[in-house]
């Protein structure tokens, strides 16, 4: 059957066989020669993509932990510097308080000093004024005498004029 259907349709089974066998030859060298050296460059490219996908994922990976890290820095540092901040308002606040304690107790002395100050001068002119008003008693008093006062006289006047002085 085969036979009459080749003789039907005109083919010679010589030409099919060798048609058959240079078609399997030129299949097994344009394997050899262009698919399989087609499909290693194509297997390298792969290849060559794939370490580039790994490299950015690498790459994208590192930058993202570089991120973190910086952030994480960042937020350390904000937080030292307003720790800082912090600690200096502390000690201004801490030093004005002493400051300020340090000028009431020198404006106390200063008060204190001051009122001692007028205190002393206050019983230095007073003395002086008895002194001078019993002096001026005595003169009045020997004035009008008309001789000098003695020493019983004196001791009446300042005993007069120290009374008067304590009253006041």
């Amino acid at each position: 059957m085969l036979d009459s259907l080749l003789k039907s349709l005109a083919i010679d089974p010589r030409v099919l066989a060798l048609n058959g066998a240079t078609f399997l030859i030129l299949l097994f060298v344009m394997n050899r020669v262009f698919w399989q050296p087609m499909l290693k460059r194509l297997e390298s490219r792969r290849s060559n993509i794939r370490k580039a996908y790994d490299k950015v994922e690498e790459t994208r990976t590192e930058l993202e932990r570089l991120r973190s890290e910086y952030e994480a820095r960042l937020a350390q540092i904000e937080a030292e510097a307003h720790s800082r901040i912090q600690q200096t308002v502390r000690d201004a606040q801490a030093a004005r308080e002493e400051m300020l304690a340090e000028a009431r107790m020198t404006a106390e002395k200063m008060s204190k000093e001051g009122l001692a100050e007028i205190e002393a001068e206050h019983a230095s002119v007073r003395a002086e004024m008895l002194d001078t008003l019993n002096r001026v008693a005595v003169q009045a008093l020997a004035r009008a005498q008309g001789a000098p006062a003695d020493d019983q006289q004196r001791a009446l006047v300042r005993e007069y004029l120290s009374a008067g002085g304590e009253k006041n």
